[in-house]
């Protein structure tokens, strides 16, 4: 998919939908999309949220954060987001009706095989 061509800058967006897909075919539950803008410097991000907790594995694309994975109860760094919209459950039915329908499904596939393969011996 183009939009992860720049991982993390970018991507977020599409990232959270198809992690939000791969965690519920794994058993762990339907997860929130979220996204908010900013206004200084202007920015938009995307995260995932289920109970509390916060999941974001492209915050690191900001400047002031160097964890490559947010997994926290801590809503401080979100919350200077304002969030657009009340969310929806993050999964591959986002691109439905959309041109690029077909790349995200491949994307997920092979994110799917890339994360479950054995390691090479």
């Amino acid at each position: 998919m183009v939009s992860l061509a720049e991982f993390p800058k970018g991507s977020c967006g599409d990232a959270c939908e198809l992690l939000g897909q791969f965690l519920a075919d794994s058993g762990l539950g339907d997860w929130q999309y979220r996204s908010g803008k900013r206004d200084e410097p202007f920015h938009t991000h995307a995260w995932l949220e289920q109970d509390g907790l916060i999941l974001d594995i492209t915050a690191d694309q900001f400047p002031d954060i160097d964890e490559p994975v947010i997994l926290t109860r801590d809503s401080g760094w979100h919350a200077q987001f304002q969030l657009m919209g009340g969310g929806h459950v993050a999964n591959l039915g986002r691109f439905d009706g959309h041109d690029h329908v077909g790349d995200a499904q491949w994307t997920y596939a092979e994110l799917v095989r890339r994360a479950t393969e054995p390691p090479a011996a």
